[in-house]
């Protein structure tokens, strides 16, 4: 299956070619090095004495030089790994780009074979050229380093310390320099160029601040290889590794790396089969910088001055050569660790890092400082003026006003006085991508009208509309842990909470429903080692987890897994099996990105064509969409006829990767946040089987946000809330919504949090003081 406009399987013989001869020059120089060594070492040792014919064998393995071989190994590595992608069909790109990457390849091979293997050929050669009369060549006498050779040898001899002379010691420490220089340009170009096109306009300041990054851990861990390179060639092929990761990542996901992804790798990990992983020519570019700056590495020992006769019998190792290293080493990760965590990368550094759109954020700062910046932002400050106190009279303040307005209204009473004498079943459905893409118009003007049922099928809700989240395009886990703590990520930070925080202390839905005699349950048909669910299930309060392995291995699929179906079947055994009150978390999988699969069946895949998008993962989403619509549907006819109270509420987690193409496409010009915010909504409902006291049932529009759907269900069905709960519903006027992105004011207008001005200004900080009490003092 091809990815690109270019037929990349024609390419194949072109690494392959680059292959082979890397492998034979490899082999040819390696024996010959071997060689030279032989008929070196069978004329004489180092006393001058011929070696027998059995010790030299010996002698040619203890002066081999295994650093010859490992520099070999990225470039061959390189040529391998894209003879593979090219078999595949899955380099979408001319063959200019391939054939240059190929050529950096090979000369990181053949330049660090020549450089090693130099001590035994060049001799040879300088001896050859002498037979020619007209050769000439300047001859240079091998230095004396023996303590009582002649002062003007080119050492200085001082007691018992001897150092070449200052003048050899700054020639090499400027050849030095100026290829470390080199280097760190060409590691911070192989981690930018595969993802960030607006690379070459990168602003001066932010550069600088990434190639000091970069430079501090280059000279760290020179330093600390005792100036051997190799330790230099990690840190450029760990850039090079950063930068295609965030190529995918990018490209399936429409997002950044973010920190806490590093804490989730497994769960990365897992669901990545899922995806189709073509590069394109930046990535080789990108791949060719790190293979200069590999070569240049391979240079770096030709810089260190020779070691002295005897000098580490006479010089303390406190005071040897290799201890000044160490100590410079140890100078640069004090000079890094400083530099990364002393000053504030947004407000001293001006990296204004949006959460709102992550890749634009990244590509206009770079990624290393906007990576920090993250890490910087995810720590849960304690507020300005915040003290336990404090916070619990502002929990009593909120807490008499909600008890005057809504909890004094007759519907509020009677949903109570109803929950009190019959405990409903609550069932919580967070449907893997479900959205309405209908709210573009350039989609809408195609024809698309969105998922029919939830949209204007369902007319007896007590409540559903909009709902706003804190991701886009993945981060899952993070509109999970809104609707089941309530605590918005715009209070949290840009953080995975259930991977970076433990949860035990914290409260929520889970432990409010089994302090009232439910047992709870939650379902999600993958591993349930994604997003560390295993843990915090059982931090949050869940009594029981149902993963993958609580599935059939022949269970229905669709897409990207169990279809969503198959676990509404799962929810309904648990409501035969135990007739008590339940509350049940069902995380469904078959949406799940990316849409370029293939897979959907033609009877349900659609055929909408929007100009400036990709028509086949569009069709490819809204096909499975529409499915989970109908077995919403069909779900919902089974409740009905369940002969107990259920309420059901759900929601999407966030809209595909692929919807940030067509906002950015059809609405230009306008506010960043309100911009944002539409890539940012998916939909909700609540809906009960049965009468629920002081509700209409008519499915009002009540835009929510995830953090507050839960509030919302505990008011509406009467169930007790909690003071944080009654804050929420109470502020609910003057803060209308709250995300990742900013607030939405009693209006409709978005804002950024620290734009807030008067009531909402105040509003916003007693949040803070409570969500701190509540959450951050707590993890």
């Amino acid at each position: 299956m091809l990815h690109g406009q270019f037929d990349s399987v024609q390419y194949r013989n072109i690494p392959a070619g680059y292959l082979a001869v890397g492998i034979v020059l490899t082999i040819a120089v390696c024996a010959i090095d071997i060689f030279l060594k032989v008929r070196r070492l069978s004329k004489q040792d180092s006393n001058c004495t011929t070696l027998s014919q059995d010790a030299v064998p010996k002698q040619v393995i203890r002066t081999l030089h295994p650093s010859m071989l490992f520099w070999t190994i990225p470039g061959l590595l390189t040529l391998g790994v894209l003879r593979s992608w090219c078999d595949m069909g899955l380099y979408s790109g001319k063959s200019s780009a391939l054939t240059t990457c190929c050529n950096w390849a090979l000369l990181s091979v053949v330049v660090p074979l020549i450089a090693t293997s130099s001590s035994e050929w060049l001799p040879e050669l300088r001896s050859w050229l002498k037979s020619f009369p007209l050769a000439h060549l300047p001859h240079f006498k091998k230095r004396n380093h023996e303590p009582n050779a002649a002062a003007n040898d080119g050492f200085k001899h001082e007691g018992r310390h001897f150092r070449p002379s200052r003048k050899h010691e700054f020639f090499r420490g400027m050849l030095a320099a100026g290829i470390l220089t080199v280097i760190v340009l060409l590691a911070d170009c192989s981690l930018e160029l595969s993802w960030n096109d607006t690379f070459p306009q990168f602003g001066v300041s932010y550069f600088a601040i990434e190639v000091a990054i970069i430079g501090f851990t280059v000279l760290f861990t020179y330093f600390l290889c005792l100036r051997h390179a190799g330790g230099v060639a990690l840190v450029v092929i760990a850039c090079w590794v950063i930068g295609v990761a965030q190529y995918f990542v990018i490209k399936f996901k429409g997002v950044s790396i973010q920190p806490s992804d590093l804490l989730a790798l497994s769960t990365a990990a897992e669901v990545g089969s899922a995806y189709v992983y073509s590069i394109n020519r930046h990535v080789l570019r990108a791949a060719s910088c790190a293979l200069a700056a590999i070569t240049l590495c391979s240079l770096l020992w030709k810089t260190v001055g020779p070691d002295l006769p005897n000098e580490k019998e006479h010089v303390p190792i406190f005071k040897s050569r290799s201890a000044d290293y160490l100590y410079t080493a140890t100078a640069f990760l004090v000079a890094l660790v400083c530099f990364i965590n002393l000053p504030s990368y947004q407000h001293d550094l001006g990296i204004e890092f949006g959460d709102w759109n992550t890749v634009v954020g990244v590509k206009t700062y770079g990624f290393l400082p906007s990576f920090i910046q993250t890490i910087q932002r995810s720590t849960i400050a304690k507020p300005k003026g915040y003290s336990a106190a404090i916070a619990k009279k502002i929990e009593t303040s909120y807490d008499k006003m909600y008890q005057e307005t809504l909890g004094a209204t007759s519907s509020r009473k009677a949903a109570q006085k109803q929950f009190n004498s019959e405990r409903p079943t609550v069932i919580a459905i967070m449907n893997e991508s479900f959205s309405d893409l209908s709210i573009y118009d350039n989609i809408k003007s195609s024809g698309y009208e969105g998922p029919q049922f939830i949209k204007n099928g369902l007319t007896d809700a007590l409540q559903k509309d909009a709902l706003y989240v804190s991701v886009q395009g993945g981060g899952t886990c993070n509109s999970e842990f809104e609707f089941l703590t309530g605590y918005s990520l715009g209070l949290v930070g840009s953080t995975c909470p259930y991977v970076v925080y433990r949860l035990d202390n914290v409260g929520g839905l889970v432990k409010q429903f089994k302090s009232l005699g439910y047992s709870t349950t939650a379902i999600h048909p993958n591993l349930g080692s994604n997003w560390n669910r295993n843990s915090a299930y059982k931090e949050l309060g869940f009594d029981n987890f149902l993963d993958i392995d609580s599935f059939a291995k022949d269970s229905p699929t669709l897409h990207a897994g169990i279809t969503d179906a198959t676990t509404y079947q799962k929810i309904l055994e648990q409501l035969k099996a135990n007739n008590g009150p339940q509350f049940i978390l069902d995380v469904t999988m078959q949406n799940h990105g990316g849409y370029t699969m293939g897979n959907t069946p033609a009877d349900i895949l659609t055929n909408y064509h929007v100009d400036g998008g990709d028509d086949a993962s569009l069709n490819e989403y809204l096909s499975v969409i529409n499915s989970s619509d109908n077995d919403l549907e069909s779900f919902i006819q089974e409740l009905k006829t369940v002969d107990r109270p259920v309420v059901l509420v759900f929601f999407g987690d966030h809209q595909p990767g692929i919807s940030v193409t067509y906002n950015d496409a059809y609405y230009k010009n306008e506010d960043d946040l309100a911009h944002a915010a539409r890539a940012y909504q998916t939909v909700y409902a609540i809906w009960a089987n049965y009468d629920v006291a002081g509700n209409e049932q008519s499915s009002s529009n009540v835009p929510l946000n995830a953090s507050t759907l839960g509030a919302q269900l505990m008011y509406q069905i009467g169930a007790p809330l909690s003071s944080y709960q009654k804050a929420q519903l109470a502020c609910g006027s003057t803060i209308a919504q709250m995300n990742a992105l900013g607030y939405q004011d009693g209006s409709g207008t978005w804002h950024k949090y620290d734009a807030a001005e008067g009531k909402e200004k105040k509003t916003i900080s007693d949040l803070r003081k409570m969500f701190y009490l509540e959450f951050g003092s707590k993890v």
